[in-house]
């Protein structure tokens, strides 16, 4: 499955970790919605705008990993329709079921509501400590 990320996965640092495997990325761009932040969350409100991004290809390990670092159902994966510098993909992406009440609109630079350190913090927690790379797992990685 191609994942569109545009937020804190777009960081290979996180996307890695969460995945427990590094993943080779191509930018993207998500036309008809924007970017936009509210309750420490960001998320995509349809629009007239576009959101740059990275697209990824998950597998089916990798896809739950996933799940628990957007929090779903907070966030449900849906599909989209991308650019790439090889053309145009279908994809998927974490959109909030229900964008927050008050919100304000933020550009590509924003990859989160929250400071780096708080979702390093978050990343351990759900995640665990690292651990090694092993066939292409985290091996550190205990729930």
């Amino acid at each position: 499955m191609l994942i569109f990320a545009y937020g804190t996965l777009v960081l290979p640092i996180i996307r890695d970790r969460v995945l427990g495997h590094p993943v080779d990325t191509a930018d993207a761009v998500l036309h008809g919605y924007s970017k936009v932040c509210g309750w420490d969350y960001l998320t995509l409100v349809p629009s007239d705008g576009s959101v740059t991004g990275v697209v990824f290809e998950a597998d089916g390990e990798d896809v739950p990993r996933m799940d628990e670092w957007e929090e779903v159902p907070v966030y449900s994966l849906v599909p989209v329709t991308v650019e790439t510098p090889s053309g145009t993909v279908e994809a998927h992406t974490y959109i909030m079921g229900e964008p927050p009440e008050h919100y304000e609109t933020v550009d590509d630079s924003c990859l989160a509501a929250i400071p780096l350190t708080d979702i390093i913090a978050d990343l351990e927690r759900i995640m665990g400590p690292p651990g090694n790379y092993a066939a292409g797992r985290d091996v550190g990685q205990q729930r």
